[in-house]
């Protein structure tokens, strides 16, 4: 069930360029409502535009605030999505379900299409001929493989969307028990990284992301928390110091093909067969980046459900992920790992840091992110 479906979700946005502001502002509203909501998650657009999502128990809509006025706004009214056009005029509210929704940028459903199962996935003008091009390309690297993932069945160039088959399955649990899985996973992302039988001009094209751009995603999120006036947490800036200065030391390696934005959640459980999730970010990168961002998130599953999943169950199923991948056992990629943990640490710092449920969480965050510093340096990079 989606997180859109499962109650209202109202979004604010406001052209304060105040967050302490903003959050007020978001919490009169809901006072104003009678609602017993609360703020979802937080987020912040490159001119400093401040949008928040509100969580209540009513109906499905998305509110913005725009300088003195307010209007009703959403998947199905976003003027920049032309997918969401589409499914306005279709009357296609009643029919598909909202899986996923960022402002502006991506809307994606699900519901039926010629009597079959499928997604679709839009995006801001412009943008899908190229995440089509990603995705067929994974479909190709990955087809006859352990793992599956969405076949591209159609794009619309004109307004902007792919369709996709709707695939069945559940995230991984990440429990010791379950660490089979992830030894799959872990074959999966190395199939990935290899890239059999892909060709190598479609490989070339891919943008190549390396540690320059990583650190450049962690300066750009702070960019947009001072436009807001945003505070920093603890020791956050001694971590980007740290991380700018491994960055320097640390041994390059050969780029391979990299998802990007490697999480559980970008993957589903169908059958004992994993499938592997959205490629808008597909590129070229050190064959750590994937590893890293996924073992970080494990730490923060933990984190996030401690009650559920203990800490040994998160390294239980990261070990078992790397062995499915198979690194080089050489100093210079662990020193890569231990970097790109400590870079996605940080980075999730600052995205929690914006989300009131869990912000309790990011001291502990930048912690991690220190101590994989130093683990890399007690590794001898």
């Amino acid at each position: 069930m989606s997180e859109y479906a499962s109650g209202s979700r109202h979004l604010c946005e406001s052209s304060s360029h105040s967050l302490d502001a903003a959050r007020d502002r978001a919490e009169q509203y809901l006072a104003v409502q009678g609602s017993k909501g609360w703020i979802e998650r937080i987020e912040i657009n490159r001119h400093g535009g401040l949008i928040f999502l509100l969580a209540s128990g009513n109906d499905c809509n998305w509110i913005d605030f725009a300088a003195k006025s307010a209007h009703l706004s959403g998947p199905l009214d976003d003027p920049d999505i032309p997918l969401s056009a589409v499914l306005a005029g279709a009357g296609a509210d009643s029919r598909y379900e909202v899986l996923n929704y960022r402002p502006s940028r991506r809307l994606v459903v699900a519901g039926r299409h010629d009597h079959t199962d499928v997604v679709l996935k839009g995006y801001c003008t412009g943008k899908c001929a190229s995440h089509a091009r990603k995705a067929r390309l994974a479909a190709q690297i990955l087809e006859g493989s352990d793992i599956r993932t969405a076949v591209v069945l159609d794009v619309n160039l004109r307004s902007d969307y792919m369709l996709m088959p709707h695939l069945d399955g559940h995230r991984p649990e990440i429990l010791a028990q379950q660490a089979g899985d992830f030894l799959l996973l872990g074959k999966g992302i190395r199939c990935l990284q290899a890239a059999p039988g892909a060709p190598e001009q479609d490989l070339l094209a891919l943008e190549e992301f390396g540690r320059l751009k990583e650190l450049a995603v962690l300066d750009e999120r702070l960019r947009r928390l001072k436009l807001v006036g945003g505070s920093l947490p603890p020791r956050w800036q001694e971590l980007r110091v740290r991380l700018e200065e491994t960055a320097a030391k640390v041994s390059p390696a050969e780029p391979v093909t990299a998802h990007r934005d490697l999480h559980d959640g970008q993957w589903l459980i169908d059958r004992d067969r994993p499938c592997l999730l959205d490629f808008d970010l597909l590129c070229r990168a050190e064959p750590e980046l994937d590893p890293g961002n996924f073992l970080a998130h494990l730490s923060l599953r933990h984190l996030q459900h401690s009650d559920q999943l203990s800490a040994q169950d998160a390294d239980t199923c990261g070990q078992t992920f790397l062995e499915g991948l198979d690194l080089p056992e050489t100093r210079d990629s662990q020193c890569r790992l231990h970097f790109y943990q400590a870079s996605t640490f940080a980075r999730l710092a600052l995205v929690y840091l914006l989300r009131p449920r869990w912000q309790q969480l990011v001291p502990e965050l930048v912690h991690h992110g220190h101590q994989c510093l130093n683990n890399l340096q007690q590794v001898g990079a």
